[in-house]
């Protein structure tokens, strides 16, 4: 039951951002960032519905203990769902850097490399302690796995631009002038051209 009550709380909580977030565009415009307080509310809401999952897999882990399930018989499938979750966690984590993906953030660029610790710290660690050797690598192949196969989705097969991280920009550069792609929507870059 406290799993329930928790991913409810976090899903509704997510649920609730998006009345308030129609309101704050009707009071203060289109926001030009990805971490307006409505937005990190969906975002952390959903981020954190993981924690709730996560408990539920430790009660449907005991009850079936309770039922006499052996631990044989459950231990593989158990691994690899907290593998799943703790590769979930470092996604959830991950989408606050969504504010980088695409090339042109509204923060500094020093925040980038904190969330990354931050999401791979937690992430990673948690694998680690909670589904043992290995399971860490499990995770990041996991992380990889859903988070390059939606960077395929959204930019050659849906034709959209392709999250990229803060490295490189969506802009295109040729002989010192910006142009655009089908499959990129460009912007002015922050960084200078590149010297020929």
């Amino acid at each position: 039951m406290p799993a329930a009550r928790g991913t409810g709380g976090c899903g509704y909580f997510s649920l609730l951002g998006f009345p308030l977030d129609d309101t704050w565009h009707r009071l203060f415009g289109q926001d030009v960032t990805l971490w307006g307080p409505t937005h990190l509310m969906l975002i952390g809401g959903a981020a954190m519905t993981l924690i709730g999952l996560a408990v539920l897999l430790v009660e449907g882990v005991r009850f079936n203990g309770r039922q006499g399930t052996s631990e044989k018989e459950q231990s593989w499938t158990v691994i690899t769902r907290r593998v799943a979750l703790t590769g979930g966690v470092m996604l959830g984590l991950s989408t606050f850097q969504a504010e980088f993906d695409f090339g042109v953030p509204q923060f500094r660029f020093v925040f980038q490399p904190m969330l990354i610790m931050l999401a791979a710290g937690v992430g990673l660690v948690l694998a680690r302690a909670w589904a043992g050797r290995g399971a860490a690598l499990g995770a990041v192949g996991f992380f990889l796995l859903v988070r390059g196969g939606l960077a395929v989705l959204v930019g050659p097969i849906l034709g959209e631009a392709t999250p990229h991280g803060a490295g490189r920009t969506s802009s295109c550069r040729s002989h010192g002038r910006p142009r655009c792609s089908r499959t990129a929507r460009c912007s002015a870059s922050p960084w200078p051209s590149p010297a020929r």
